[in-house]
């Protein structure tokens, strides 16, 4: 469980109803590292493990479900050694199909060398999206075979939540699920959900301070998983459907979908260049400390260089991958810092706010 989520059922326990987060965005750990099942611990069954891990792991960093298609990714999964620095194995309960027959299968879980897979990413010419990402706020209510419907939670042990869960590891993305308090009870109900009332929806998120919105509804229908979704992004809505076998299937579609969206926002491409960041209120050593800690921790930011200091602004050259626009977005998702307008694309401007 995140920490933002674990706040919040904190509060839910002691019956807090009124409250506000105010952190924006969510550091995602453990990136560079992949869990695939493997039958035995035999050299063979290690590489194939290990070039299934790095593809699931070039696909989070990057947030394009088509880089293991491209020519260079496709040359390194034939030779993945030099991308991974360790490795173990698990048991489970689990059971994998081997010419026909069951055999008990093993977690073989990689940690991938960052820099190597940032490096491969980047020649090949995909995006590397760091770990802080945009939090999802997922109000889904499902059909059941009895007619009934119900509202999806963290908790529930249902296929499409346990989908969900799965995916969104996968592909790196935090989801804050509703409490369901009597907060949330009072202001949504499940027929809202599923007659997809957005504006009460936006105003049920509002507590959570989610970065994006999906709100969705799915039932089977004749054999199939049919899911009717919204996704809020940017302070807009678009609407689409979803169709798969099962509720896998389903939900791989929605979430290839927003994390490339999400990646084209967020995530940093190879290219390089120079801007001047000037951050205001920088009014203390502590600060000026701090802001320098806070630059060099992002993740397109390559070299930071005091520019020139004038009472209590810092200019600051930055070396970066990226566009500016993309590492003002980032920069968007914490509130360490707010914006404040240039009308120059090559220059930015914040306040700091700590």
């Amino acid at each position: 469980m995140n920490l933002r989520h674990l706040m919040l059922r904190l509060v839910a326990t002691f019956c807090v109803i009124a409250y506000s987060l105010t952190a924006r965005g969510l550091l995602v750990e453990d990136l560079y590292q992949a869990q695939v099942l493997v039958v035995d611990q035999s050299e063979a069954a290690l590489q194939d493990g290990v070039a299934s891990g790095l593809q699931q792991v070039l696909i989070r960093v990057s947030g394009n479900v088509e880089v293991a298609r491209h020519g260079s990714v496709i040359m390194a999964m034939r030779n993945p050694d030099r991308f991974y620095d360790e490795y173990h194995y698990t048991k489970t309960d689990r059971q994998l199909i081997v010419d026909g027959e069951l055999n008990d299968a093993k977690l073989l879980t990689i940690r991938f060398e960052p820099n190597a897979v940032s490096r491969l990413l980047r020649e090949a010419g995909f995006p590397v999206w760091g770990s802080e990402r945009p939090g999802i706020m997922v109000w889904i209510a499902e059909a059941e075979d009895s007619g009934q419907r119900r509202m999806l939670e963290e908790s529930d042990a249902g296929e499409v939540a346990k989908a969900f869960e799965i995916r969104s590891r996968e592909r790196g993305l935090p989801l804050l699920w509703p409490l369901m308090d009597l907060e949330d009870t009072g202001q949504v109900s499940t027929a809202q959900i599923w007659g997809q009332f957005l504006g009460t929806v936006e105003t049920a998120s509002i507590r959570y301070r989610p970065d994006c919105i999906l709100s969705g509804r799915v039932q089977r229908q004749g054999g199939r998983w049919v899911g009717r979704w919204s996704f809020r992004l940017d302070a807009r809505w678009q609407n689409f459907d979803t169709v798969g076998s099962n509720p896998d299937e389903m939900v791989v579609a929605v979430m290839d979908r927003i994390t490339n969206q999400l990646a084209q926002r967020y995530a940093i491409d190879a290219s390089r260049g120079d801007i001047l960041l000037t951050v205001e209120a920088v009014d203390s050593l502590e600060a000026y400390a701090a802001v320098g800690r806070y630059l060099n921790g992002l993740t397109p930011i390559l070299d930071v260089v005091v520019d020139t200091v004038e009472g209590d602004e810092v200019t600051y050259q930055i070396s970066m991958e990226g566009q500016p626009d993309q590492l003002k977005k980032l920069m968007d998702l914490d509130e360490a810092m707010v914006a404040v307008p240039t009308g120059r694309r090559y220059q930015l401007r914040f306040r700091w706010m700590q």
